[in-house]
């Protein structure tokens, strides 16, 4: 299952899976290195940065992104496989994405929800709210970005 293929390895991360593939696609070390992100895919990368000294919005920016990324990773993974001719049923397009019946195997999902849950006070709640809507914010200008790229027919 997609579950076990992933599941105990750092060898298995997202990261190296995203290395991986951009070797597949032929970009070197430097490539990666010279390469310039849109202002807001940057955004973005801090969110997910910016904030690991703060345990709950560390916790909440990972529950978010599990429940809102999520969603698109099996349209993402099949327009990525469509624009490319890439074989996307294994390797980084592979994880987070729907089987034949619809399931997504990734019981992890949850978990960040369930952490937040038992982290956040009371007192904490209106900070925590609003960053929410900040990091939502900066999560959609990305989105915007991207609905302009198009690939070119193969």
């Amino acid at each position: 299952s997609k579950m076990t293929e992933y599941a105990g390895s750092p060898d298995n991360s997202h990261y190296l899976k995203f290395l991986a593939l951009m070797e597949e696609f032929g970009a070197s070390e430097q490539d990666l290195k010279a390469y310039k992100p849109q202002t807001s895919a940057i955004k973005v990368q801090n969110t997910f940065r910016d904030f690991s000294t703060d345990y709950i919005k560390h916790l909440l920016v990972i529950a978010m992104s599990e429940e809102i990324f999520g969603d698109f990773a099996t349209s993402w993974s099949k327009s990525v496989e469509h624009g490319t001719g890439l074989d996307t049923s294994k390797g980084y397009h592979a994880v987070h994405i729907e089987t034949e019946d619809g399931c997504i195997e990734d019981d992890h999902s949850e978990d960040g929800w369930y952490l937040v849950r038992q982290a956040i006070t009371n007192e904490r709640f209106d900070q925590i709210f609003t960053f929410t809507g900040q990091i939502l914010d900066i999560w959609a200008d990305f989105a915007g970005v991207l609905e302009t790229v198009s690939y070119l027919p193969r």
